[in-house]
């Protein structure tokens, strides 16, 4: 069964997954894309899909969003505690 690596190369088309211990096939992926290169079939751009979600600025925004809802939750835990904030 593929593991995690494979699953996330497929699902977001990010490239071949090969067996890592198939020196054969990895061989032969690479002289094909050598070839593909040579003959300028490779795409100019990756065809990655659904990876929007890894740029920095989104898991920037994603790691403010729990910061700023585990500080109201600790706000409010201070309050309900009537303990004075600074």
């Amino acid at each position: 069964r593929p593991g995690a690596a494979t699953d996330l190369m497929q699902r977001h088309n990010l490239g071949t997954a090969l067996p890592p211990g198939d020196d054969a096939a990895i061989a032969t992926h690479i002289e094909n894309l050598l070839r593909a290169f040579r003959e300028q079939r490779l795409p100019v751009a990756a065809a990655a899909t659904g990876i929007e979600r890894y740029h920095r600025r989104a898991l920037a925004g994603e790691f403010a969003a729990v910061f700023r809802s585990a500080a109201a939750r600790a706000s409010a835990r201070l309050a309900a505690r009537h303990v004075p904030r600074f």
